[in-house]
């Protein structure tokens, strides 16, 4: 009787915990350097070569708001988990899917 408490017991545990692991998983990113601009998630480009120069620069969308933790998704627009406080961040002409910050291409991650 007393093993079948403990394998009930460990039973309950792993039913509640994989529910509160799951959730926390939303919160966190695994790496990588992220802003939000008007609710879209942009990545920095992991291209080797790319940079800002090889695009034509369309305009301003605004600064880096706030500067959150490296190991979490921004949630709020202009919110960056890698630029700092101020840097400008840019459209490119002719696509809504890149954007230009410190002359460093993102690329949409989200639709």
């Amino acid at each position: 009787m007393r093993k079948n408490k403990h394998h009930l017991f460990i039973f309950v545990l792993m039913f509640f915990s994989f529910p509160l692991l799951a959730c926390q998983s939303e919160h966190f990113a695994t790496s990588g350097e992220y802003i939000n601009v008007n609710g879209q998630i942009y990545m920095k480009s992991e291209e080797l070569q790319e940079t800002s120069s090889d695009y034509e620069i369309d305009q301003a969308i605004g600064k880096v708001k706030r500067k959150i933790s490296a190991d979490h998704y921004p949630k709020k627009d202009l919110h960056s988990n890698y630029e700092p406080v101020g840097t400008e961040v840019f459209s490119i002409k002719g696509t809504d899917k890149m954007i230009v910050a410190n002359q460093t291409v993102y690329r949409m991650i989200s639709d």
